[in-house]
Formats: structure tokens, C-alpha cells, sequence
């Protein structure tokens, strides 16, 4: 009797040893994106109660970019069509580096604690549903009852709609937008304008989801 109790034991041991922490099958959970359902070829996971899944399915899903670094086991995400870094996230890591610029494109990076850490399971990399969503400026909302995510993808406005803004509100100046001063920011375009206020060419940004206005802290001189 003994024996049978410490081969039981040993056993539960070494499943707790060997089996993901709080990893749960949710074949019951749904995401629905824009009001359409995603079907993934692998079903979602509620790991440390943050939804998880495949790469892949939450790249197409949000419109970003991956790139998979086998050295570091590292997935860079990047933003949809400016292809700026956003964030680096590291297999079994529960600490991710977070990529913005300042007003000037000069790169900042910063540390952050996740709840979830993305894990490979049966060969796929499962990352952080909302993690990732939110960093393209989705709005994430999740429905307990239904056990269903709801993602909404931002409304962004156009450069003419950003320019428009800045007339009403912000310059009476003629504003001028050379398209190579737009950047991407925390996974949000943001577009560059400069104006001539009398004394020099100055910069000033739009968010393009949030209408969030940004100038310069510096500007350009006069060339003589």
C-alpha cells in the first residue's frame, strides 16, 4: 500500500513539474474581430488568465508584422505598414522591451512585466491575445458569460483630416506635410507637419487615432 502511495505521489509531482503553469484548453472561448469571427487552426488557451494564441493567427488578426529570432527565442513585433519596431517578446519571459521615438526619431526602449509569457506549445508560439492588440490600438473588451473577446480596430483619420484639425484648433499658419516626417508610434501613424510662424520652420504631429498633437521641442532656423 505504501508503494502504490509513493508511485501516485511521484507521479503527481512530476506532472506538476512538467506541465505548464495555469494552462488551460479554452476551445470554448471566441474572438471576434470587427464583429467577424477569427478561426485559428489552433484554439485559444487561457494561460495566467490572459488569452493566448498562435503568432500567426494574432499577426493577421491585428495587421502586424513578426519576425522570430531562434538565437534569443524572441518575436519582434512591428507596426502594419511603417514596419517600426513595437515590441520584443521572449518565449517563457514574463518581461518584454517596449520600442517608441521621441519627437526627433531617436529610439526609446523600455522594460515591462506581462502577466503571460509567450510559450511554445506542440510546436506553435502562443503569444498574448490583448497584449498585442492593444499595442495596434485595438479596443479589447471580453464577455465573461459568452467566454468571448470582442476586438475593434481604431478609426484612424487621414493626413487631410490631421491637417484640417490643426487649422481649427492648433495653427493659423500655412501648414506644409512632407510625407517623410510621418512616424510610427507606439503602433499608431502619426502624421508630420511643418509651418512658418515668422521666425523659423517648426514640426508639429498629429496621432492618427487619437488626435493627440505633439510639437517639437526644437526647431529648424532660417538658412541663410
Amino acid at each position: 500500500m505504501r508503494k502504490k502511495f509513493l508511485v501516485f505521489a511521484l507521479g503527481v509531482i512530476m506532472s506538476a513539474i512538467l506541465m505548464p503553469a495555469c494552462v488551460f484548453a479554452a476551445d470554448d472561448v471566441r474572438v471576434f474581430i470587427n464583429d467577424e469571427e477569427l478561426i485559428a487552426d489552433v484554439p485559444p488557451r487561457i494561460i495566467n488568465g490572459r488569452t493566448m494564441l498562435p503568432i500567426r493567427a494574432v499577426s493577421e488578426a491585428v495587421g502586424c508584422s513578426v519576425n522570430w529570432f531562434e538565437p534569443e527565442r524572441r518575436v519582434d513585433i512591428y507596426t502594419p505598414y511603417g514596419g517600426d519596431l513595437v515590441m520584443s517578446l521572449y518565449i517563457d519571459k514574463n518581461v518584454i522591451d517596449r520600442y517608441s521615438r521621441d519627437a526627433f526619431g531617436n529610439a526609446i526602449i523600455e522594460k515591462e512585466t506581462i502577466e503571460a509569457a509567450p510559450v511554445i506549445i506542440n510546436g506553435r508560439t502562443l503569444v498574448p491575445l490583448r497584449l498585442i492588440a492593444e499595442a495596434m490600438r485595438f479596443k479589447v473588451d471580453w464577455n465573461e458569460a459568452t467566454k468571448t473577446v470582442y476586438l475593434q480596430s481604431p478609426e484612424i483619420i487621414t493626413a487631410e483630416q490631421a491637417r484640417d484639425f490643426l487649422y481649427e484648433n492648433y495653427v493659423d499658419a500655412e501648414l506644409f506635410y512632407p510625407a517623410e516626417l510621418d512616424k510610427w508610434q507606439g503602433g499608431v501613424l502619426y502624421y508630420g507637419f511643418t509651418y512658418d510662424d515668422g521666425d523659423a520652420y517648426k514640426y508639429v504631429w498629429v496621432n492618427s487615432v487619437t488626435k493627440e498633437v505633439e510639437f517639437a521641442d526644437e526647431v529648424l532656423d532660417y538658412m541663410d
